[in-house]
Parts: C-alpha cells; structure tokens; sequence
C-alpha cells in the first residue's frame, strides 16, 4: 500500500503511526462486516456490493481458527449489515464531491481518529 510505503519513508519502520497504520491496513484488508444472528453478532467477510440489489455479498459467520467448510456466500440487505471495524463503506456520493469537500471530509474522518496529517495526507 502506497501509504504504508510513505509512512515508512518519513516516520520510520518501528514508529508509532507506521505501526497503526499497518494494523489499521490489515483490518481493513480483511472487509469484515456484522450480521445480528440467533447467537448474537457474528463476522462475515464482505466480497462486493451490488450496486443495483443495494445489497452485499458475503462469506461467513468467520470463526476463529477460520473453517472455510462452514461457511457459506450469502446475499444480505444493506439494513442488515452492522459495521465493525474495518468494515468497507459504500459512498456513492464520494465520486461526485469536488476535491475541496472531499479533501474536507477525508481530514475531518483523519483528524477524529487521531492519526498524523503529515503521513495520511
């Protein structure tokens, strides 16, 4: 990730932003989303969204070893996604925004989670 490569490059392998930006990376590498299930919240792994259903496609529950035997592809309602860390965000009005806005937004997003302008800039 072009990022990761950067944060490198300025801060330095063992600092503190590079390593939570890493970790960050990697959670959201993995595309998980929540589901309300008869034993709770459970984890599926998000594989696309489908623009004309407004509906997900996922593979899950995710268990911890991962059995891949045990889970299954389903189509879910864009109500029944729960976000969970690392979740991907369908924003269809982001491709409209002028970059003003959009770079307004992307610095406010920064500057709640407290990660360094410098590096994610």
């Amino acid at each position: 990730n072009k990022l990761a490569i950067i944060s490198r490059r300025i801060h330095g392998t063992g600092h503190e932003i590079t390593l939570d930006l890493e970790i960050d990376l990697d959670l959201c590498s993995e595309r998980r989303v929540g589901m309300m299930t008869d034993d709770g919240v459970k984890q599926y792994q998000a594989l696309r969204f489908d623009e004309e259903e407004r509906k997900y496609v996922v593979n899950g529950p995710i268990s911890d070893p991962r059995k891949s035997d045990e889970e299954e592809i389903m189509t879910v309602a864009i109500n029944d996604i729960i976000l969970v860390p690392g979740s991907p965000v369908h924003l269809p009005w982001a491709q409209k925004c002028s970059t003003p806005e959009w770079e307004s937004w992307r610095y406010e997003i920064l500057r709640q989670q407290n990660w360094s302008l410098q590096g994610a800039l």
